[in-house]
């Protein structure tokens, strides 16, 4: 049996700077280059956290969400949640592009790490029935309702590359499901060009992303077949 495709899946890369850089003119152009392509983003607003929203989609399957939101020390950019890992390699260079365009002139040492974020959601019922191995393994640890759990997590890192993985799982009380999350950051800022960076650090997490969603296909289709 084929293995299914886990199509509701968020995406998200944070840079962030080591300080308050992100105003002014350096804001306004961040802001014009992203928005100036109607096909990329075509939409800018802003909410109660960020400096500016510069959006598309609606968050549904005919419209995924993209979006980049510029915050003082930081830029976010997300898409979910049926986007589908090509559609989102797509999406982060070609924000990637036009940031390095908008951020001429920004030295690399200004980065204090870069963080990617992959999420994957599921309805809280499949959990038991899907990830068999897992539950028995957290018997002893974990309560038979799933409901009553806040969140779990196990950290990873590397001292050479001083690479840190989070993954965490836990119940999302707004959607009644259960979500997991794999949070890639790195630390290491020791390349010249932020390009070189943002490259570098690309390729790394689709590598990670690529390596934990083929095993959790894995895993429903073991279950699947049962």
């Amino acid at each position: 049996m084929t293995a299914p495709k886990l199509n509701k899946t968020t995406f998200q890369d944070d840079i962030s700077f080591r300080f308050d850089l992100l105003s002014g003119e350096l804001l306004a152009r961040v802001v014009h280059e992203l928005s100036k392509n109607r096909r990329l983003l075509p939409n800018v607003s802003k909410d109660e956290e960020s400096r500016a929203w510069i959006w598309r989609g609606q968050g549904t399957e005919d419209r995924p969400w993209y979006w980049v939101k510029v915050f003082d020390s930081s830029i976010v950019t997300f898409s979910g949640f049926f986007t589908g890992a090509s559609n989102w390699s797509e999406f982060r260079r070609n924000v990637a592009k036009v940031l390095l365009e908008a951020l001429s002139g920004v030295e690399a040492n200004l980065v204090a790490n870069l963080t990617s974020t992959y999420t994957w959601h599921f309805p809280e019922t499949q959990i038991g029935k899907q990830f068999p191995a897992l539950m028995a393994f957290s018997h002893n640890f974990l309560p038979e309702n799933l409901s009553a759990i806040e969140r779990f997590s196990t950290l990873l890192y590397e001292p050479e590359t001083k690479l840190r993985c989070l993954f965490d799982g836990g119940l999302d009380a707004a959607s009644d499901e259960f979500k997991f999350s794999l949070s890639i950051q790195n630390n290491r800022m020791d390349r010249s060009a932020l390009a070189n960076l943002l490259d570098d650090h690309f390729a790394q997490t689709d590598s990670v992303y690529e390596r934990a969603n083929s095993l959790l296909e894995t895993l429903f289709a073991a279950r699947a077949e049962r």
